[in-house]
């Protein structure tokens, strides 16, 4: 995420917009990033938003980034299951004090007492306990609610908790709640080989 902030004070312009322009070959020649698709937000006075993109889909072709060239956002589909936990908050299917365990029980997590101490405040904070990742069986590194600790353990935890009161799949409720209404028409979270996407290729710096 870019902001205002982040501009150099040495500007020729007073339009952070048209200086995000001039700026994004230089930021990606400079992080070895070979495409960017980004939108620029401006809630000052006349609210502004600008689509922006840069570069390839692929090093090793010439594909250029379009505005609706999907790209594999990772965690940053955390915020999206935070968003969907507020709206069925809203809708009152939901609390963030709720014992989740109360919802749905998951066996893999070890210790009883602090499985039963989870919310879903204590997880969309981040202070659930669990390790990021565990295996078959899940043990707290300490007790809930004490300290922060990222942990997308937690996070699938609510996942399944959400399917369990809905009754649909996670793909389908965010779908219903999130995507559609939002027009987000391009995003999701599975597909299959008859799936048409404009994808961008994950790389590292080996590649």
């Amino acid at each position: 995420m870019f902001t205002g902030d982040a501009f150099s004070a040495s500007s020729n312009t007073s339009d952070p917009a048209q200086e995000l322009k001039q700026m994004l070959p230089v930021l990606l020649n400079e992080a070895g990033i070979p495409g960017i698709s980004l939108a620029y937000i401006d809630v000052d006075a006349t609210p502004q938003i600008l689509s922006l993109t840069q570069g390839v889909t692929n090093i090793n072709g010439n594909l250029s980034v379009k505005p609706d060239t999907v790209f594999q956002a990772a965690s940053l589909s955390k915020p999206v299951l935070a968003y969907l936990v507020l709206k069925m908050v809203e809708q009152n299917k939901l609390t963030l004090d709720t014992r989740l365990h109360t919802l749905y029980v998951d066996s893999r997590m070890t210790e009883k007492a602090y499985r039963e101490q989870l919310t879903p405040r204590i997880i969309l904070s981040h202070q659930s306990g669990l390790p990021n990742w565990g295996d078959d069986k899940l043990t707290f590194n300490h007790e809930p609610g004490i300290t922060f600790e990222y942990s997308g353990e937690g996070y699938v935890y609510l996942q399944k908790v959400l399917e369990k009161i809905s009754g649909m799949s996670y793909e389908a409720l965010v779908d219903k709640e999130v995507f559609q209404p939002l027009n987000m028409i391009n995003s999701r979270f599975t597909w299959n080989e008859d799936t048409s996407f404009d994808l961008a290729t994950g790389h590292d710096q080996a590649d």
